[in-house]
């Protein structure tokens, strides 16, 4: 909202745009308290919608999601079977994928930080399975939050960051950890939740956008994909519809005439 109304960042969308934050994320509440789930964010997608189309009188035409909301948005299409177009910002075809190159990037870091550390977690790497990603990840968990470079990788526009970052502070939202790791935790305990599969929604009623320099969605890789429904933004990384956000509106204009 105050990228909106500080920069006009989708002012030239030729249509309304509705916002919403997730079960306990922003100023959106935890009903009950309970540990927050992948599943409860499915659910609540699903009510919104039905919420918009049935009360509201509104009849979406487009659903968006990025990074982790694309893959909420995959599972509420392939769960409900709805005929809304979708467009997914920042997304990879497993989730492992950010899981993995975050991890390696952290490990990175660490070379240079604490070195015993690093060779430690190493070693563990003889035998690396999918749980092993989990159990690692938890452990170097001060480390992500810890390197004050981190978030550059999100970024190929560093002027947006810059505005961004002081949106951030002015705001001062509290951020859950609990929510976000309980939502993780969920997500990555089964492994029918790793493939994002596109191939198994029509062709013609999604569009997926990664930027270039996203190295965490590993979004160049993107440039072998020859698909229709997928467009890679050049000078962007993991936030398109931000560094980019002209020629983003002009994309979602187009698809909506």
């Amino acid at each position: 909202e105050a990228l909106i109304e500080s920069y006009a960042i989708f002012s030239s969308l030729n249509f309304n745009i509705i916002l919403y934050d997730q079960r306990g994320c922003g100023r959106s509440e935890n009903p009950g308290g309970h540990p927050v789930k992948h599943c409860d964010n499915v659910s609540d997608l699903e009510k919104l919608i039905s919420f918009l189309i049935k009360e509201a009188n509104i009849s979406p035409k487009i659903i968006i999601g990025h990074s982790y909301g694309a893959k909420l948005l995959y599972d509420y299409l392939a769960k409900t079977n709805n005929n809304l177009f979708g467009v997914f910002i920042s997304t990879a075809t497993s989730i492992l994928t950010p899981r993995i190159n975050n991890l390696l990037l952290d490990l990175a870091y660490l070379k240079s930080k604490d070195r015993d550390r690093y060779q430690e977690l190493l070693e563990q790497f003889e035998n690396f399975n999918d749980d092993d990603i989990w159990n690692i990840t938890e452990k170097l968990s001060d480390i992500f939050h810890e390197n004050e470079n981190r978030s550059n990788i999100y970024w190929a526009n560093m002027d947006w960051k810059d505005k961004v970052t002081c949106i951030q502070k002015n705001i001062n939202l509290p951020m859950s950890r609990a929510v976000f790791t309980s939502v993780r935790e969920d997500l990555y305990l089964s492994k029918k939740n790793y493939l994002i599969n596109f191939q198994l929604l029509n062709s013609d009623n999604y569009l997926r956008i990664n930027g270039l320099h996203d190295l965490i969605m590993n979004g160049q890789a993107s440039l072998n994909d020859k698909s229709l429904g997928t467009k890679i933004f050049f000078k962007s990384s993991h936030y398109p519809h931000i560094e980019e956000n002209t020629r983003f509106c002009r994309e979602i204009n187009a698809i909506i005439n």
